[in-house]
C-alpha cells in the first residue's frame, strides 16, 4: 500500500490501482477510504470511495492541489 510520503503520477497511480485495487489510499480527520479509478469521457482519473466526508479526499491533500 502507498501511504504517507508516496508520490507517483497519476499515470502510474493509475495503473497500480487497476492492478491492485486497494493499493492506496487517503486517511484524513482519522479515517481511510481506499483510491479507486473512475472514467469521465473516456479518460480514466483517481477518486476514493464514497466516503460522506467532505472536501473530496484528494482535492483536500497539498500535494493535489
Amino acid at each position: 500500500m502507498h501511504g504517507s510520503g508516496w508520490r507517483d503520477s497519476e499515470e502510474t497511480a493509475i495503473a497500480n490501482v487497476e492492478r491492485d485495487p486497494r493499493s492506496y489510499y487517503v486517511s484524513e480527520q482519522g479515517k481511510s477510504v481506499w483510491v479507486k479509478v473512475a472514467k469521465h469521457e473516456s479518460r480514466d482519473y483517481l477518486k476514493t470511495e464514497t466516503d460522506d466526508f467532505l472536501p473530496d479526499n484528494l482535492w483536500s491533500l497539498p500535494e493535489c492541489r
